[in-house]
């Protein structure tokens, strides 16, 4: 792909692949033209959201392609709230329905796509996105639309969404534990989580670290 855009725009956030290029004196602000061996079909789409920040320029069929370019181009990628739809409905509260793995299970088990909220005790807000329907079958499910998200955590990061990986472990039902994701896992909600520390996350597992905290995106190893 060849860039004949100035560099001046691609390379306005700090830290980005542009960035880079330019602070290594590889390429210079005021050459014309630059290859990248990277697919171009949709950086015309990418450049704009860099300059605008208008996330509603990407068609909803190749925001996963889109995402993933963003990635590589050290980009931030759309917080969630911006691609979740205001219909909505909330099927289960734990604090008014019960934190019970059963409970749980009952109200999200067959229901279609589900959004996950988590908030601990020490204030972090983070959760995941699930496009198929949960199972209590202890096997793994999923898709390549699910993710995971950071809302509020203790590093200060903006909202963030983290796609995964593709190795069919994306997320995982069981009827001994409330919804899980990835393997080993990113993270697991145990049952009655509001009465002991026993969920916890190992994330980056199945999906894509973008950030660097590894483990510590969110909250410390258990919750």
């Amino acid at each position: 792909m060849a860039i004949n855009h100035p560099l001046q725009i691609v390379q306005k956030v700090p830290g980005s692949y542009f960035y880079k290029l330019v602070a290594s004196s590889i390429v210079s602000v005021n050459q014309e033209n630059t290859f990248i061996d990277r697919d171009g079909t949709h950086f015309g789409l990418i450049l704009n959201y860099i300059r605008d920040g208008d996330i509603s320029i990407f068609p909803k069929n190749i925001m996963n392609v889109v995402e993933r370019e963003l990635i590589f181009y050290g980009l931030p990628t759309p917080s969630p709230s911006s691609l979740l739809t205001s219909e909505q409905v909330s099927i289960i509260n734990g604090t008014k329905d019960g934190f019970e793995a059963e409970t749980i299970h009952k109200n999200i088990d067959g229901k279609g796509a589900t959004v996950l909220w988590i908030k601990t005790n020490d204030g972090n807000i983070f959760g995941g996105f699930n496009n198929q329907s949960w199972d209590s079958s202890d096997k793994y499910g999923g898709d390549m639309n699910c993710f995971i998200f950071s809302i509020v955590n203790k590093q200060g990061l903006p909202p963030t969404k983290y796609l995964p990986k593709g190795d069919g472990q994306i997320v995982y039902g069981s009827l001994q534990a409330g919804p899980t994701l990835g393997r080993g896992h990113d993270f697991k909600i145990n049952d009655q989580c509001n009465t002991n520390f026993l969920s916890y996350q190992k994330f980056p597992s199945s999906y894509i670290d973008t950030t660097g905290k590894g483990l510590y995106i969110d909250t410390n190893y258990k919750f």
